[in-house]
């Protein structure tokens, strides 16, 4: 037992031996394979560094150069760009400010073209209207047209067109507002009265003083009426419109008022008459 003890313990003994020989080999072949290669390497390298060197630092200078030029290149294209944008801004933006209206009472402290450019879509504010009318005049006419329905009323009180138009009169009216002195053709003195021979300008001086009465007279009768219409109204504690319209008749319809017009239209339309009778009468005698 002991035998096989120790014949074990020096088989494994050389084992260990033989493993550690391997070993120390192996190290040694790869050790001198690497050196090898290592010096060949260096070798070959040494033998080609200097001109593939040379190539690759030209070309990476090259490449250093092209890439600084083309950055500079777009620095250069943004900033003109740059200035292009901001020059158009500010066209437009003059081009608002001289299109806007300000009021010369309204500070500009607070105006600028920022402001009118946010201000473009709202409406302007309305201006105040005012004008100053111009305009020129025709000349009046010499005599103005008659209206249609005093044509047709002056027809009928001077009868016009009728045969009896020389019938319309007045003496028979004249003498209720012929009142002297004053109302009446006034008397030429004894020295120069017997050079106011015609009597023409005496009758129509005549006319016109009676004329002259009866539009006095007329004024007085509307004011006294219209004062007792009044005091009337006053003292009615209730008034309707039959009421009113009966006062207003008596008045101006069957009083002294409406009277007195008509007799003022009577003188008026009777001297006008005669007028026209005594210039028939001067024109036919004249042709014969």
């Amino acid at each position: 037992m002991n035998e096989l003890s120790a014949g074990n313990q020096d088989t494994n003994c050389n084992d260990k031996t033989n493993k550690t020989v391997r070993k120390r080999k192996r190290l040694t072949s790869t050790s001198s394979d690497s050196t090898s290669s290592s010096s060949s390497s260096s070798s070959s390298s040494s033998s080609d560094s200097s001109p593939a060197r040379k190539r690759s630092r030209r070309s990476r200078k090259s490449k250093r150069r092209k890439s600084k030029q083309n950055c500079k290149l777009d620095k250069l294209i943004s900033e003109v760009s740059n200035l292009k944008s901001q020059l158009v801004c500010t066209r437009n933006s003059e081009t608002c400010c001289e299109n806007d209206y300000i009021d010369d009472t309204v500070s500009r402290q607070l105006y600028s073209s920022e402001r009118v450019l946010e201000d473009d879509d709202v409406d302007p504010e309305p201006q105040p209207e005012f004008s100053l009318a111009i305009g020129t005049k025709l000349r009046d006419p010499d005599i103005l047209k008659t209206p249609q329905p005093y044509l047709e009323l002056l027809k009928s009180v001077q009868r016009l067109g009728d045969p009896d138009w020389r019938d319309v009169r007045y003496s028979d009216v004249q003498k209720y507002y012929r009142h002297s002195p004053g109302f009446t053709e006034l008397e030429a003195n004894d020295e120069v009265k017997r050079y106011d021979a015609p009597r023409t300008l005496i009758n129509i001086e005549k006319a016109f003083a009676s004329l002259s009465f009866a539009l006095l007279k007329q004024k007085d009768h509307l004011e006294k009426e219209l004062r007792s219409f009044l005091i009337w109204a006053k003292e009615s504690p209730s008034l309707s419109y039959e009421d009113i319209n009966c006062k207003i008749q008596d008045i101006f319809v069957t009083g002294d008022f409406s009277k007195i017009s008509n007799d003022a239209l009577q003188l008026v339309c009777g001297h006008r008459a005669e007028i026209i009778q005594q210039r028939r009468e001067t024109i036919l005698s004249s042709v014969k």
